[in-house]
């Protein structure tokens, strides 16, 4: 897979798991929204319930005051009767004990008021702390997006711009392909060309020497004069044999006496020792008036 491949495909991957967290952090705000709207219905029902408390509470302290007046009026019209007197005050010691557990009961209601009252704060103040965090997270959340964002962004550009030079690359490939396909062709004519210069160029001067040393002089002149001519050819002939020689028809070497020397020692059959020097020998030759020197 290509680099720009992975990193998009691991761009993708983060933003998947982004956006889990995000809906997971949701849902845990949610949840503790419908906790708290939970919280504030309970503590609104216990609220309501400690003020029916406190209701019935005032109306049983009013019905024992007003037992309590009666009480006394009767016993001032009656003038202290005693079985009387004694029931009206177990009527008062029954509302006392009930009166006292109603007391009890309410004192126990606020308690569990006031401490689901602080359990509630404290529990407020946790959510909100929570719920900074997951802010805070969420912002974090949604600046790796933008970051992924103009991360994918960039990755896209470098598609594009590889994309493109891939496709110059193609075509500068396509156009030296052209070029070296051409440049074979010429170089090949070229060479055909050197080749039929070449030939051209010592055609004339094998047969040349060819038809004088087998014809010898047609006019009377000496053989030394006719070695001056065929010395071209010798050397050609040698150079041929060693298969180092390419005639250059730009650039011609100077000549070298001292194969010249060796050829007409050759040709005129004379030892090494006893041959008088090929530059006099040349030289009488070609100061003989009889003589024409080619």
């Amino acid at each position: 897979m290509p680099l720009h491949d992975r990193a998009k495909a691991r761009l993708e991957h983060e933003i998947t798991i982004l956006r889990r967290e995000v809906a997971r952090l949701r849902a845990k705000q949610d949840q503790r929204r419908r906790d708290k709207l939970e919280k504030d219905v309970a503590q609104a029902r216990l609220e309501q319930e400690v003020q029916v408390l406190h209701q019935e509470l005032a109306a049983v302290r009013c019905d024992r005051d007003e037992l309590s007046r009666k009480h006394a009026a009767y016993m001032r019209k009656c003038g202290g009767e005693d079985e009387q007197s004694r029931a009206v005050n177990a009527q008062l010691v029954k509302l006392d004990r009930h009166v006292t557990k109603q007391d009890k009961y309410i004192a126990f209601l606020e308690e569990q008021i006031n401490h689901t009252r602080n359990k509630y704060h404290q529990r407020m103040t946790d959510v909100k702390q929570g719920t900074e965090l997951v802010e805070n997270e969420l912002k974090k959340v949604r600046n790796e997006m933008r970051t992924v964002a103009q991360r994918a962004g960039e990755v896209d550009k470098m598609k594009k711009k590889i994309s493109s030079l891939e496709g110059k690359l193609q075509r500068r490939n396509s156009l030296i392909a052209k070029y070296e396909i051409k440049h074979a062709e010429l170089m090949v004519l070229v060479q055909g060309i050197h080749t039929e210069e070449t030939k051209k160029e010592e055609t004339p001067i094998e047969v040349l020497a060819a038809s004088r040393l087998s014809g010898g002089s047609p006019d009377g002149r000496s053989n030394a004069g006719y070695l001056m001519c065929t010395y071209t050819s010798d050397m050609d002939l040698l150079d041929q044999q060693s298969e180092e020689y390419v005639p250059n028809p730009v650039e011609e070497q100077p000549s070298n006496f001292s194969y010249l020397a060796t050829a007409l020692k050759r040709r005129l059959g004379y030892p090494y020792s006893t041959q008088p020097d090929p530059s006099v020998f040349i030289a009488a030759e070609m100061g003989n008036p009889g003589v024409q020197v080619i």
